[in-house]
């Protein structure tokens, strides 16, 4: 369903795929478990209050879906019809609109629904990018037998927590026709060079930030980049250091840099930083000097000056 949010890069969420227990009748998400990133998934963890199971992986898909009904909330999909103030969209936050369990029809059906509400800008987030650039470069063009070209006010985004992941997500990424290509980067679980990105196609390193790929011109780059350390009770340790070569990066090659959130287990040994939930050992207790107090770290006026950078990507009037 859609909600007011407290995600600090958008302003709401709109997440029209479902799903019902066929026995019970109730309702709630679907999604599956796919890299490390997702292993201490908020999503998946709502699922218990919805009388629901939490995510699992692909492996068991079918026997899973034995007992869910997987639907497109119409009611849902029909909301930013109505919402005439322009917003940002989070779409699907719930779920990934590019899973395989989604069918093509439906993300049609999504689409359709963006190309038409042009005042708002949606955040479309995957893991998928992959199925992405797949959708996109071959549905452009059939939407009701007319001719659209990419929706100037979707913006396209994958996940990447890991270097290992950017370089998996970001090259289809990049192939996919968007007015933005971001980068969530939340959880961070390690450090990410964007700069060096290797790319499978030819077996050579190409920058993120700049508009080409490997030499050949004609791609995207990446217009904006979020990140984060891990919420919640499990959270991993998240380097401090880590958001701020991010940082570093984007400043160089003037591109919008969002610090979301520091993480419950953030840390900072050099200014004695420590999130809510890391482990000290106790003999080096007496080196932590500010244990922050918000439990995600998300509180800016706890962060050290040079990370409250909370920048959107510059596209026509800001909202």
């Amino acid at each position: 369903m859609a909600q007011q949010t407290t995600i600090e890069w958008t302003d709401v969420t709109w997440n029209p795929i479902r799903v019902r227990d066929r026995k019970t009748g109730k309702l709630g998400h679907y999604c599956e478990l796919v890299s490390p990133g997702c292993a201490h998934c908020y999503a998946s963890a709502f699922q218990p209050r919805f009388g629901l199971p939490r995510f699992g992986g692909p492996v068991n898909r079918e026997a899973r879906l034995q007992d869910l009904e997987l639907f497109l909330d119409t009611q849902v999909l029909k909301q930013p019809f109505h919402w005439k103030k322009p917003r940002r969209i989070f779409v699907c936050s719930m779920t990934d609109l590019f899973g395989e369990w989604v069918s093509t029809d439906d993300i049609n059906d999504v689409f359709r629904v963006m190309w038409k509400c042009q005042q708002h800008q949606f955040q479309v987030l995957t893991k998928r990018a992959d199925r992405l650039r797949d959708y996109c470069s071959q549905r452009w063009g059939q939407f009701d037998g007319k001719d659209f070209p990419p929706a100037p006010n979707v913006w396209h985004g994958v996940s990447v927590e890991s270097q290992q992941q950017a370089e998996k997500r970001i090259p289809p990424l990049l192939q996919t026709p968007a007015a933005v290509h971001f980068l969530s980067c939340e959880p961070l679980l390690g450090p990410l060079d964007l700069t060096r990105i290797w790319s499978p196609v030819d077996g050579a390193y190409f920058n993120a930030f700049h508009g080409e790929y490997c030499g050949l011109d004609g791609w995207a780059s990446v217009d904006w980049v979020i990140a984060g350390g891990e919420s919640g009770p499990q959270a991993r340790p998240c380097d401090l250091a880590w958001l701020r070569s991010l940082r570093n990066q984007c400043r160089t090659a003037g591109v919008a840099f969002f610090c979301k959130q520091l993480g419950a287990a953030a840390h900072d040994p050099p200014n004695g930083i420590a999130g809510r939930n890391l482990h000290v050992p106790e003999e080096a207790e007496q080196l932590v000097s500010l244990r922050l107090h918000d439990a995600k770290g998300a509180n800016p006026d706890e962060w050290p000056e040079d990370l409250r950078v909370r920048q959107f990507p510059q596209i026509g009037e800001d909202l």
